[in-house]
């Protein structure tokens, strides 16, 4: 988003930049290197943010 809305809080989970699966990537071991990354992540960001702070998301 360019312009959030003032009241708007945006999280981004993104790959790292050494990150090595592309939009073309056929390797399945790199594919599923891809996905595990993506659930870490995923579940990082739950246990690392307090319940406050997801319900005030879910509010906007």
């Amino acid at each position: 988003m360019k312009q959030p809305p003032a009241d708007c809080k945006v999280n981004v989970i993104a790959p790292p930049v050494n990150f090595k699966v592309g939009r073309f990537t056929r390797n399945p071991v790199r594919l599923e290197q891809g996905y595990e990354s993506g659930v870490m992540s995923g579940e990082y960001f739950i246990t690392n943010y307090s319940l406050d702070s997801i319900q005030s998301i879910q509010r906007v």
